[in-house]
């Protein structure tokens, strides 16, 4: 469930690609807040097409250095 949420995230959103293949293009949107921890999210769409493609997405651990 958790994935689905972080998808509907990106409703509404403007993302730069960080790589094309072809009619493919990848993209990858980095600390995503969810439930009080951050995740990666990797995803990729295909020209003229109305879906996106998980690739990955995984918990990210955010460590803070003291100031």
């Amino acid at each position: 469930m958790a994935l689905l949420n972080l998808i509907e995230r990106l409703d509404g959103g403007e993302y730069q690609s960080s790589d094309r293949k072809h009619e493919w293009e990848f993209f990858m949107l980095n600390r995503i807040p969810y439930q009080g921890k951050h995740y990666r999210l990797v995803w990729c769409m295909r020209d003229y097409e109305i879906f996106i493609g998980v690739i990955n997405c995984f918990r990210r651990y955010v460590i803070y250095e003291k100031k």
